[in-house]
């Protein structure tokens, strides 16, 4: 079995899951090396930043099928969103700290063509703006 089909089978044999973890972790190392450039905590930066962006995402899925189901809007108290955060913040700290580190990242995609990598950049631009402007929207 290789190393790929392992770690599918670690997440019970669900690859959207396991793709979906392999964005986060692509998209915390791109952050975490743009931040390790300008600051000393570059990690902790990045894990606050993607955690932000799953909160925004969440809270977007649910106003939109809170509204689709009753056609109101759910109005998500600021204490419950901190909260939201704070639980990913804690599990993003867990998973890039302890498990999932920089370095393990770094030995994955270090040699990632240019282009790709422009490509990629371009993508989790787009995803953390858009992931803003239908917070925002909804």
């Amino acid at each position: 079995m290789s190393m790929c089909q392992q770690q599918v089978m670690f997440y019970g044999g669900n690859k959207f899951l396991y793709k979906m973890i392999k964005l986060f972790d692509y998209i915390f190392y791109r952050i975490a090396f743009l931040f390790r450039q300008i600051s000393v905590v570059g990690d902790l930066n990045s894990i606050t930043i993607i955690s932000i962006v799953e909160t925004l995402n969440i809270v977007t899925i649910t106003n939109v099928m809170f509204n689709t189901l009753t056609e109101e809007n759910a109005n998500i108290n600021i204490y419950l969103l901190f909260l939201i955060a704070l639980f990913l913040v804690i599990l993003n700290s867990i998973r890039y700290l302890r498990f999932k580190k920089y370095r393990d990242l770094d030995n994955l995609w270090k040699e990632e063509e240019k282009g790709n990598k422009f490509k990629r950049g371009i993508f989790i631009l787009v995803y953390i703006v858009l992931s803003i402007l239908l917070y925002v929207l909804c």
